[in-house]
């Protein structure tokens, strides 16, 4: 594999300052998928997981897309979870091939 391959998609972990549940109740996990769907699907995403203190996303294929995402997910997650804290900045991690796809993204892939 080339180290110059362009990515298919980009991993974005999204994460709180503070550590605290980003949903604590079922509820507040659907409402925060929801989000993320509608959102997403304007961003190229591809699979999501809310985890407790964090947000998994593989989103694709462009970089801008992926940081589009984040920040329309954050500014809206805040607005209707009202955390109180802000999002520290987003990671983006591009992914060049399947074999580099997080595990805990193929659980969200498979499991939807």
């Amino acid at each position: 594999m080339s180290h110059d391959a362009l990515p298919i998609a980009w991993h974005v972990t999204m994460r709180l300052r503070v550590d605290r549940l980003i949903a604590r109740m079922a509820c507040e996990y659907r409402l925060a998928s929801r989000i993320i769907l509608k959102l997403g699907g304007r961003c190229g995403l591809l699979a999501h997981r809310v985890v407790d203190t964090h947000i998994h996303a593989l989103v694709g294929p462009s970089r801008e897309q992926a940081g589009r995402f984040a920040l329309h997910v954050e500014s809206s997650l805040q607005q209707s979870l009202g955390f109180g804290q802000p999002f520290e900045p987003a990671r983006f991690t591009p992914i060049v091939d399947l074999l580099r796809i997080p595990p805990i993204v193929i659980v969200s892939i498979a499991g939807s």
